[in-house]
């Protein structure tokens, strides 16, 4: 039997797609297809792995296992395979649109919070964002990640995230207006706090599609 190609992965929306290149066998096909048969195909990142057809099912249950629920299209030969977490995308539509009402109540620039959020949550696909609310990883530490503060919603997050800013981060408060400045600020100012330890911080948020679209 003729081996299946690879495939590779992106965190940036809880989406994986899988490009089959060779017939699958009745032994595999015939299992799945319902599940595949009940998918809807959506925009996708892309994920790559490498095995053969007879080991699809078991890949297919990893998967599964490690996304929570998905949905997949048809497993024809030569076509796409769409695996996708629903929540994830949801949680990303809630974080955005809360963010952008808070921001405004806040004076605070949507963008900065918006692009934090996209990169510390792989855009609402992180456990602390599905399960907690919390897209922002506040309260959490290098030391202790599971410090991560448990929201009820995610307006409630980030008037919290707010709140932290103005406390914590007064050059970065005293900016709003200059996005620039408050990113730069979460990480280099006069009180020696870091928003992030990661020393690519700032590059990383301002890299993010979310920087300059908000």
């Amino acid at each position: 039997m003729k081996r299946l190609r690879d495939f590779t992965r992106s965190t940036k929306s809880g989406v994986i797609t899988v490009a089959l290149f060779t017939t699958l066998s009745l032994l595999v096909a015939l299992p799945m297809q319902d599940a595949f048969n009940e998918a809807k195909s959506e925009k996708a990142n892309r994920i790559s792995l490498s095995f053969n057809a007879v080991d699809l099912q078991e890949q297919y249950m990893k998967l599964k296992n490690s996304i929570g629920t998905i949905k997949i299209t048809r497993a024809y030969a030569e076509e796409t395979i769409t695996i996708t977490d629903p929540q994830a995308n949801k949680n990303w539509e809630e974080f955005v649109n809360a963010a952008i009402k808070v921001s405004k109540i806040y004076n605070y620039p949507a963008k900065v919070v918006i692009a934090q959020g996209a990169l510390e949550s792989a855009r609402g696909s992180s456990n602390f964002c599905t399960q907690r609310h919390n897209c922002l990883g506040v309260g959490a530490f290098d030391s202790n990640p599971d410090n991560a503060y448990q929201y009820e919603n995610k307006e409630q997050a980030l008037v919290d995230y707010m709140k932290l800013i103005q406390r914590n981060f007064p050059e970065a408060w005293a900016n709003r207006k200059n996005p620039d400045v408050v990113i730069l600020k979460l990480k280099f100012n006069n009180q020696g706090l870091m928003y992030a330890t990661d020393p690519a911080y700032i590059t990383k948020v301002k890299a993010m599609p979310e920087w300059s679209k908000y």
